[in-house]
């Protein structure tokens, strides 16, 4: 791996976790699903259901009804 593309993932990575923070900082809700999800997969759950839900989450954030 050259030392441009390690540039690149660590640039990226920063940048996706300064926005989920940004995102957590606003809708506190987004966090617990994250955990949620992130219990399921460790207790081999059903991660289908989480991430229906976060999606009406979103969906309803970014409607302006939450």
């Amino acid at each position: 791996m050259n030392v441009s593309r390690l540039i690149k993932r660590a640039i990226t990575g920063w940048q996706s976790w300064r926005s989920k923070r940004r995102l957590y900082r606003e809708l506190p809700a987004l966090a617990y699903f994250d955990e949620a999800e992130k219990a399921a997969r460790r207790s081999h759950g059903k991660i289908r259901d989480i991430r229906k839900a976060r999606e009406a989450f979103m969906r309803d954030a970014l409607a302006g009804r939450g």
